[in-house]
């Protein structure tokens, strides 16, 4: 795992973290509270150990005989087998066993050293156990010397006794013998003889004379007793009582003046402050292991990275989490604090689907007409009704009309984001500039089928094409419901809409596998909740913004922020139009060109066909004039001239009453923002001088 990504969760999960120190300090402190509380421990029972050094002498003269001792560690089978312990288990009235459970053995080659290592209940008696069985060691090793100087000597002298009885025999032998043959055989066999005896004495006065070969084996350091502890002193006997009472060095237990066999790590403290701190570093520790393990266990697509390398599409817009008001409130953030992190974030995804609206009006079969985009999800509850609003009202900030289009009839709720009415059949007016809402399509909602609400839909929209330059479509979760499948058809461009909090990896595939199955063009992602977005503090997302200012409570807040979004929207007018010609307004379909920017050129619409007027009593009906296909349809100023709303035909069977797109009968609401209206009116200025 990457450092950054790592530093990443811990930041995210931060509150975790916290109570798990929290929860380790405090247990610190009870701890340390209760083990002082409790009865403190009986005092441990003394005990005492003595060790006696030996040594290899490597000064004794060369010339002197000498034991061989180099193997000590054949020295140390010696001190706990054999006579040894038996010769001591005499001297100090125990028994074998005792001794030898009761005595260790540290050989050091390196230095040819050996520690004789006693305990005992007293001082004293640990003391006269290591000493005598380093003395009894260098009694037998001097004993055997002596042994071995007998035994020589014993030869030679064998061999001095066959030598001189051998002459005796001869020299007898020479007295009586009379052959002069046998008598020269003879005086040889004497001079052999008498040679052989001279030897053998020769010998034996210089084996004499060298004395018992001498121990290199010394004491360096009589015993000397010390205290242990109880567990020390049963931890000893138990190795004598095993076999493990002699090491080389090291070994299997090494045994502590204090405390018995030694503890690798820092001892625990007692005292409050530091079990506190141990309290601390274990929460910590168990934190971090919890935060990556429910990182490794969580499905869902956290990070720009997740989603791309998951799905293999373009993350267009990373959209920052929403606080718990603003998801309560169903603020438009666009809209409420223009210069906010997420109103940039719904602005890039403007700057995409203006590149691919583009890109695809240079397609030849494309000549002009609204582009149609699809916001969906692959479940409930992932921000597409939020995508959708925000992207409406960055569109209409920068002059491009905009149709909202809500194909989720099952959960209407782009009223409680964008305001207006959500009158059946009506193109809605909200309390946002540029902005229409259809609502439902059919009347008597909830008595038609899913398949005719979505065969209505895409008449409206195709019907909505040349009116608008934008159409964006709210639809339902792709995985929950087939009605967003079925209107793909309908859609230019899709946005899949992903949540960093709700989506799994399993459902974003399931969601690309079903658009590119129906080859839908999909733009992107938008991530919603993106926590991993370079911090805007560093831009003018904090104090530094030009655009801040101070409230009646000396409080910061941005400009275009307002409080009570929602009574604003439903205090709006939702006024709308009539879809086709009207007797207040003769316009035809043909004839309407509707955005609030200079006049563009419309693919023409046919007309509907209508029966002429019938005349009337006072003369024939009078024929509306024609407007040109490049003029505004302005409202009239007499409001009761114009219904306020009219109902909205997606059947193709009533070409009276053709879609239309709404103008307001009275001046709609301009937002106060001061940079978005700036921005707005250079533009159309900048519009007209180009005109």
């Amino acid at each position: 795992m990457e450092l950054v990504r790592f530093a990443r969760l811990l930041r995210q999960r931060w509150r975790l973290l916290g109570a798990f120190v929290l929860v380790g300090i405090v247990g610190g402190f009870v701890s340390a509270s209760v083990s002082a509380d409790v009865d403190p421990l009986p005092v441990e029972i003394t005990r005492y150990r003595a060790s006696h050094t030996l040594i290899n002498n490597n000064n004794l003269p060369s010339e002197k005989r000498k034991v061989d001792t180099k193997n000590l560690a054949q020295m140390a089978q010696r001190v706990t087998q054999g006579a040894v312990p038996a010769r001591v288990a005499g001297l100090l009235d125990l028994t074998e066993a005792e001794v030898t459970s009761r005595t260790s053995i540290v050989v050091d080659s390196n230095s040819q050293s050996m520690e004789i290592t006693a305990v005992g209940e007293t001082a004293t008696s640990a003391v006269e156990l290591a000493d005598a069985l380093g003395t009894t060691l260098l009694l037998e090793l001097a004993d055997d010397a002596s042994r071995i100087q007998e035994g020589e000597q014993a030869l030679i002298q064998q061999r001095l006794d066959v030598a001189t009885s051998g002459l005796a025999e001869v020299t007898a032998a020479l007295a009586t013998e009379t052959d002069e043959e046998e008598i020269r055989r003879l005086r040889d066999d004497e001079n052999r003889l008498a040679n052989d005896v001279s030897r053998a004495e020769t010998d034996l006065q210089r084996k004499i004379a060298e004395g018992i070969p001498l121990v290199p084996l010394q004491t360096l350091e009589p015993a000397v007793a010390s205290e242990i502890g109880e567990r020390a002193y049963e931890a000893a006997l138990v190795a004598g009582r095993t076999n493990q009472n002699i090491l080389n060095g090291f070994g299997p237990t090494v045994f502590d003046e204090a405390s018995g066999p030694r503890q690798s790590g820092l001892p625990i403290p007692t005292s409050p402050t530091g079990r506190a701190l141990i309290g601390a570093a274990f929460g910590l520790f168990l934190a971090v292991a919890l935060v990556l393990l429910l990182d490794r266990m969580d499905p869902r697509l956290r990070t720009k990275d997740d989603v791309e390398e998951a799905l293999d599409l373009p993350v267009v817009a990373e959209i920052p989490p929403l606080n718990r008001r603003q998801q309560r409130e169903t603020e438009v953030l666009a809209f409420t604090a223009g210069r906010s992190r997420a109103a940039e974030a719904y602005r890039m995804l403007r700057s995409s689907l203006d590149y691919a609206r583009s890109a695809m009006m240079q397609r030849p079969d494309r000549d002009g007409g609204a582009q149609v985009v699809l916001i969906t999800s692959p479940g409930p509850s992932e921000g597409k009704t939020t995508t959708v609003a925000n992207t409406a009202v960055v569109m209409a900030e920068a002059d491009q009309e905009v149709l909202v289009v809500n194909c989720d009839f099952r959960r209407p709720r782009l009223t409680d984001y964008l305001g207006g009415s959500d009158r059946a059949q009506q193109v809605n007016l909200t309390a946002v500039p540029g902005v229409h809402l259809i609502t439902h399509v059919l009347p008597e909602v909830g008595s038609h089928t899913p398949a005719e609400v979505l065969a209505a839909q895409r008449r409206v929209i195709e019907r909505a094409r040349d009116r608008f330059d934008v159409i964006l479509l709210d639809t339902a979760p792709l995985l929950t419901t087939n009605d967003a499948a079925d209107i793909l058809e309908a859609a230019d461009h899709v946005v899949l809409v992903v949540s960093t909090t709700r989506t799994t990896r399993e459902a974003a595939d399931r969601a690309v596998e079903l658009l590119e199955r129906r080859k839908a063009s999909i733009l992107g992602v938008t991530l919603i909740g993106a926590r991993d977005v370079p911090n805007a503090r560093e831009y003018y997302y904090d104090g530094d913004d030009p655009y801040l200012t101070r409230n009646a409570g000396n409080k910061k807040s941005r400009s275009g922020a307002r409080p009570g979004l929602l009574d604003r929207f439903r205090r709006t007018v939702g006024s709308t139009e009539p879809i086709g010609p009207s007797p207040h307004n003769p316009a035809t379909i043909a004839d309407a060109t509707v955005h609030s920017g200079p006049a563009r050129e419309r693919r023409p619409v046919a007309a509907p066909q209508t029966a002429p007027p019938a005349a009337t009593a006072s003369g024939p009906a009078a024929t509306p004039a024609p407007v040109a296909p490049s003029a505004k349809v302005k409202a009239p100023s007499a409001a009761p001239t114009i219904p306020r709303s009219a109902p909205v035909s997606a059947d193709a069977d009533t070409p009276a009453r053709e879609f239309r797109a709404p103008r307001p009968s009275a001046p709609r609401y301009r937002s106060t923002r001061p940079a978005l209206r700036v921005r707005t009116v250079n533009r159309r200025e900048s519009n007209d001088q180009e005109r």
